[in-house]
């Protein structure tokens, strides 16, 4: 396992620079989200390669790659945000230059299809990579005001507690005891483009004694339910003390049902998590973590508190993961 490299913390003024490595965005929303942005009181650098009306792939591979590349290089920009998920990143991975992104390190953050790339980075190089919003998601359609506070807390390197004791951001518990209180490296991302990469040195392995949280957009849960099969045959689950299901939206499809009436197998995120974790102390879903509703932001791999109240959780950072300035 590669030596942890904390990216800075950033501050009022900071540069955040942002690129496109997957599917394109419409410009209000960059726009939009940009607004919000410098409305904490950062500045932004949109990199030329960003072709905002292109309605298909935003570009080449390698030009892609070399837009990331020079995010890194540039010793103007404090922190990298992308402008949306959607698809591409895998096409990436063999393309970058690990050495130059060690050598400039600073936060890295998204969601999505860009799990793979904050992946690959942390695996690669041992900096800590973080789940949370793309500028899209702050665009006025899907703004949030927690979505907006676990950001801006978390990249300034403050350990906010989050409160999530209120519907639309109150988890369901499945599973974990009133007033306990279990703390763990926490490690949130997209299952779906997460499994292209297991068995590759690109795959960010969860913590054995880890807490994972799960989340895709708008999934059936017989695709979650063999993506987890997947991972428990891999031994990823064993150890565990915790796993969740971020707010993902799903859809029931015609073979769920038909698989639970032939297999006499429930499927539903409740049957799920105590099928595959039966073990682990903390199991929940719709955890303010997805495509659906609130995206908090995390650290990945990073020790985090779970506080369990009878009305919700309390959610806390519970190391450092920055470098303070």
């Amino acid at each position: 396992m590669k030596q942890r490299i904390l990216p800075k913390a950033l501050k009022q003024g900071s540069t955040i620079g942002i690129c496109s490595p997957a599917y394109f965005t419409k410009n209000e929303e960059i726009v939009q989200g940009v607004s919000v942005l410098q409305d904490m009181g950062f500045k932004t650098h949109i990199d030329r390669s960003v072709a905002i009306n292109n309605p298909d792939m935003l570009s080449s591979i390698q030009e892609r790659v070399d837009a990331l590349h020079r995010l890194f290089e540039n010793p103007n920009i404090d922190a990298i945000m992308f402008t949306r998920g959607g698809y591409g990143c895998p096409q990436l991975l063999e393309h970058l230059d690990f050495d130059l992104i060690a050598k400039n390190p600073k936060i890295v953050l998204g969601y999505s299809d860009i799990a793979v790339l904050l992946s690959a980075i942390q695996a690669k190089t041992g900096l800590i990579t973080f789940q949370g919003p793309s500028v899209q998601y702050l665009s006025n359609k899907r703004f949030h005001p927690l979505t907006a506070e676990s950001f801006y807390q978390t990249v300034t390197g403050n350990k906010t507690t989050m409160c999530l004791d209120k519907k639309p951001y109150q988890p369901t518990i499945v599973k974990g005891e009133i007033d306990q209180s279990i703390k763990a490296p926490f490690y949130g991302f997209n299952f779906v483009v997460m499994s292209c990469l297991v068995g590759t040195p690109y795959f960010l392995k969860p913590p054995e004694d880890g807490i994972i949280c799960m989340e895709s957009y708008q999934p059936t849960y017989f695709e979650l339910d063999r993506v987890l099969h997947q991972y428990r045959y891999n031994g990823y689950l064993e150890g565990l003390k915790g796993l969740i299901f971020g707010q993902m939206g799903f859809q029931q499809h015609e073979m769920d049902k038909a698989d639970m009436e032939y297999y006499k197998y429930e499927l539903g995120p409740d049957k799920m998590l105590q099928h595959h974790a039966l073990e682990a102390q903390l199991l929940m879903y719709d955890f303010p973590a997805g495509h659906e509703g609130i995206m908090l932001t995390s650290a990945n791999c990073a020790r985090y508190r779970f506080d369990i109240r009878k009305n919700g959780i309390d959610f806390t950072l519970a190391e450092d993961v920055l470098e303070l300035i």
